[in-house]
This record gives C-alpha cells, structure tokens and sequence, in this order.
C-alpha cells in the first residue's frame, strides 16, 4: 500500500501484481471509501502513474464542478434578489457580470472534463 496526497486530499493505493499484470486503486484515507476503479499496467510505476494522473484529475474536476455550483447560486440568489427590487433595472451590470462568471465557471469545468485521462493508454 501506498499512500498519495494530491491538494488536500489524501489516498491510500492499493497495488498488487498478479501473473505479470498490475493493478491498482484508491481509497480515501481515514474512511477507506473507494474512489477508484481498478487501472491496470506492465509495471508498478505504469499503473501508478496512470491512477495519479487519474486522481489528479479527479480532484481538479472535483473542484471546477464545486466553483461553478458556487457561481450558480449566488447567480441565483442575485436574480431573486433583483426580482423583488423596486427600481427597475437596478443592478443589471452585476446581473451581467454574474452571469459572465458562471459562464467562465462552466467553460473551466468543460476544460477539465475534456482533460479526463481516459485515452486508449490510460483505459482502466
């Protein structure tokens, strides 16, 4: 077993080899909840690398998704806020930039879904 820490996160991987071919998954350390499926590889170091480079990912699609979750709804509460303002209106230039930050929001997390390391090489 070894373990990986990727931000604040921490993994314990798990790594066996069995007749000339590795595996590997991650659970999360302190609740051993499995996070990962099983990835496979030639050597050690193949398959642990592919599984980091999996949880590296993991985390940063984790985080995107959580960054435009967080836009969305303050967007939202903007926009039931402004629906019962009493001047017409008011607050459309925030309403605006709001809005520009959920779509920068989804257009991070499109980026990283489209970084997902599940190329022909890296297939678990």
């Amino acid at each position: 077993m070894q373990e990986l820490v990727v931000g604040d996160r921490r993994y314990q991987l798990h790594i066996e080899e069995r007749a000339g071919v590795w595996t590997a998954h991650a659970e999360q350390s302190g609740n051993g909840a499995r996070v990962s499926a099983d990835w496979k590889g030639e050597s050690r170091d193949e398959v642990v690398s592919r599984l980091s480079r999996w949880l590296t990912w993991h985390v940063e699609h984790e985080l995107a998704l959580e960054d435009l979750q967080e836009t969305e709804r303050t967007y939202h509460r903007m926009i039931a806020g402004l629906a019962f303002s009493a001047v017409e209106g008011e607050g459309a230039g925030a309403q605006q930039e709001a809005l520009q930050m959920v779509d920068a929001a989804r257009k991070r997390l499109d980026e990283v879904r489209a970084s997902q390391p599940l190329d022909h090489e890296d297939r678990p």
